[in-house]
């Protein structure tokens, strides 16, 4: 995996936006967070990750590295179903990684051509996939597009981050967008040292 590199530029430009956020910043050691392998490898963990436990999803992710050696579109079809629901994959999840592995395979998902697209085209033709919700296509295009400005309602660790260096007791919607709003175009930025205060005593 590739780290992500926090470019120091962007982190001025971020703190000179909001001046409580540049305060935790200033406290605060640089995320150490990486980028995915691949387009696929994101979706793959993406969606293994959905409703489980991180540890778990670690542990699955583990035994599909093993029998696949490389996690790409040709070993995971060239791989029998039973083996990789052998690893802890539900059925449906599988069905949901084959389905958008056949089509990267085919060129009807092109992933290339989706990081060229605007955010919200982006998310319309991730979530149009089973398995894929506003969340994941979020982490999607953050950690497997690397694009810039994303910062998800969605996250529950995003939101206790927000709360943790505003001093927030509750976050609503209107507060959240308004933050997102300020932060923009640096969201994906943001949400790293939010998910560093989420983790934080």
């Amino acid at each position: 995996m590739n780290k992500i590199i926090v470019d120091n530029k962007d982190l001025l430009a971020l703190k000179t936006l909001d001046p409580v956020l540049s305060k935790y910043i200033e406290k605060s050691e640089k995320p150490n967070r990486y980028y995915a392998e691949s387009f696929f490898n994101c979706v793959v963990t993406t969606i293994i990750g959905q409703l489980i436990s991180t540890k778990s999803a670690a542990t699955i992710y583990k035994r599909l590295e093993d029998i696949l050696i490389v996690v790409n579109v040709d070993n995971f079809l060239a791989t029998p179903q039973a083996d990789i629901i052998a690893c802890g994959i539900y059925k449906k999840k599988y069905d949901q990684i084959h389905n958008i592995a056949k089509n990267l395979k085919s060129g009807i998902l092109d992933f290339h051509e989706l990081a060229l697209k605007s955010d919200e085209e982006i998310i319309k033709v991730l979530t149009g996939y089973p398995g894929i919700g506003l969340w994941s296509a979020e982490m999607i295009m953050i950690f497997g597009l690397r694009h810039p400005d994303i910062l998800a309602f969605g996250d529950f660790g995003v939101r206790s981050g927000i709360k943790k260096v505003y001093g927030l007791e509750t976050l609503s919607k209107k507060q959240f967008l308004e933050i997102k709003q300020r932060l923009s175009p640096y969201g994906t930025l943001a949400s790293l040292y939010f998910w560093q205060a989420h983790t934080k005593e």
